[in-house]
């Protein structure tokens, strides 16, 4: 049983050791004792050997890791797409008619395009309107914990945009739709956004229409409103609308503000 196991351990000097106590006293397939000095060298000799074939035997694996990862990646795909496909996972609703998701707005990367080079820079303004959210917007996330909402769900929003402060547009309404799982949704710093979201404007930063909300030209003190909870699910949609326009929240930059217009809802 103990040379079964010695022959069966992997090339290296401790099996060339093991080889050489054992065939000190067992004849060689001619009937000639094969001396230690012989077989340290045969076991030495065959060392090189060993070491290419795990080389070679690596390299192989390598080469097919591209297609490993490949293979692992799409399997992740399909779990978070679900037989849904792009839109969504299977049992989630149809996607709203008219739909544009946020990243197709007409406000996407508005700040990017337009960045604020000084105070002085005050345009273009763009107020976003909420028109409508699923029933459990206004519920609130547990602090340190996951945003993960309690089912699927759909913002659709409205957008203002201010080129001077006699000319606007009003943009064509999107959608930011949890199950739409074709894209993740932008990321903003949370903290950096409830600071800025929170933050009473300077009236020497750009005119005010003070604690009255609207949609401009001129901005209320608050770029959101105080009565959207800032752990709320509403809060987050509204951080992902700011993080796709390329506004600034930690430079404080005041050219974006939101409203809610969900009539009589909470």
């Amino acid at each position: 049983m103990n040379r079964v196991e010695e022959k069966a351990a992997a090339p290296g000097p401790q099996a060339a050791t093991q080889t050489w106590v054992e065939t000190t006293s067992a004849p060689s397939a001619g009937g000639v004792r094969t001396g230690p000095m012989r077989q340290a060298r045969r076991a030495l000799w065959a060392l090189p050997w060993a070491a290419a074939l795990t080389v070679l035997t690596g390299c192989a694996q390598m080469a097919q890791l591209p297609e490993m990862v490949m293979a692992s990646t799409k399997k992740a795909v399909e779990r978070n797409l679900g037989a849904g496909g792009a839109g969504g996972a299977a049992g989630d609703p149809k996607l709203p008619d008219n739909y544009m998701p946020l990243w197709d707005s007409e406000i996407k990367d508005i700040f990017v395009r337009h960045p604020r080079s000084s105070n002085a820079t005050t345009f273009p303004r763009v107020v976003v309107t909420v028109e409508d959210a699923p029933a459990w917007h206004g519920q609130i996330t547990p602090p340190g914990g996951t945003d993960a909402p309690p089912g699927p769900g759909c913002w659709r929003f409205r957008a203002k945009v201010w080129t001077d402060a006699k000319t606007s547009r009003t943009a064509k309404p999107f959608h930011l739709c949890n199950y739409d799982r074709s894209r993740p949704p932008p990321a903003i710093d949370r903290y950096a956004f409830e600071q800025w979201a929170g933050m009473r404007v300077r009236a020497d930063l750009i005119p005010t229409s003070g604690d009255v909300r609207n949609e401009g030209p001129d901005r209320p003190f608050t770029a959101v409103p105080r009565s959207v909870n800032w752990l709320s699910h509403t809060n987050a949609a509204l951080g992902a609308v700011a993080a796709i326009t390329g506004i600034s929240v930690a430079d404080g930059d005041p050219r974006l503000w939101f409203n809610l217009d969900l009539g009589s809802r909470p």
